[in-house]
Formats: structure tokens, sequence, C-alpha cells
């Protein structure tokens, strides 16, 4: 063949392209609006509750810090610092990182809850021991409250 003719092979390469293209993109009408009454929840986010991120932070508390056990998970706590935080440990031994994060999740939402009664700073480091699956947010929200009064935290 001469140069800039061709025998059709690339024309049909170039036409499947095209149209792997436009499959992957959703057209105009394909992509649906926003659910109702999502759109308002949008821009609304709970209110945050102190993260311990730090890892010498938390470190200090596990070595320093008073220890509570029970039901569900132990609590190390220290009196101080600029609000009412937590850190959540949770070790390979109860699953996967899809487990792990689960379980994270609702620690976090259960203390979020409890602290909405208290006033006071302290830092806490929660690590859970006995868990259960089917372990009910109430429960967890309980146990967390009472490891908050037991640290010395007047209710509001």
């Amino acid at each position: 063949m001469r140069q800039g003719e061709t025998d059709g092979k690339e024309d049909l390469s170039t036409a499947q392209k095209k149209t792997e293209t436009q499959e992957r993109f959703p057209g105009e009408d394909e992509n649906a609006p926003w659910p109702q009454g999502l759109e308002e929840q949008k821009g609304q986010r709970q209110e945050k509750v102190g993260r311990l991120s730090k890892s010498l932070r938390i470190r200090m508390i596990l070595r320093e810090g008073r220890k509570q056990a029970g039901g569900f998970m132990t609590s190390y706590d220290l009196l101080g610092g600029e609000k009412l935080s937590a850190a959540f440990i949770v070790s390979k031994k109860h699953g996967g990182a899809v487990v792990r994060n689960r379980i994270k999740r609702r620690l976090r939402e259960a203390f979020r809850s409890a602290a909405k009664g208290f006033k006071g700073s302290a830092e806490f480091v929660f690590i859970p021991r006995n868990w259960k699956e089917g372990a009910k947010i109430e429960d967890l929200t309980q146990e967390i409250a009472k490891f908050i009064a037991d640290a010395g935290l007047g209710s509001n």
C-alpha cells in the first residue's frame, strides 16, 4: 500500500472506538435529578464531635488514662483537652477493613449521641472487645454515656 491509503481496517477500529466512548458517557436524559428531599439534606451535616487523630496523643491516653471496661468495649479517658473528643481502635481480629470501618462508624454515631448530654472536656479512646454484629446503637450509646459520666463530666 502507498502512504495515505488504508485497507479499511483502521476505519473499522476508529468506528468501534467512537461507539465505545459514546457508551461510556451517559446521555443528557440518562442523568436523573436528585431524589426529592435529598437536595435540602445535601449541604447539612451532623455536628462533628472531636476526633483524636494524632497517634502520639492516643498512645499517651492509653498509657496514662483511666481504664474502664464495659460489655462491648474498653474505654480509656483522660480529662482535659480542648473539647470532648474520641478515637476508636478496632483490631483485625474483628474482621476485614469493611467490618472494622462499620464498627467505627457505629461507635462514632453512638459517641455523638451520648456526648450531646454532657459538658466539659475529655479525651476518650474506645477499643471494642466483645463485639456483637447485632449490637443495638441504643446499647452502645448507653455504655458510652456511662463511660463519660464515670469520667466525671457533668451533664447539661
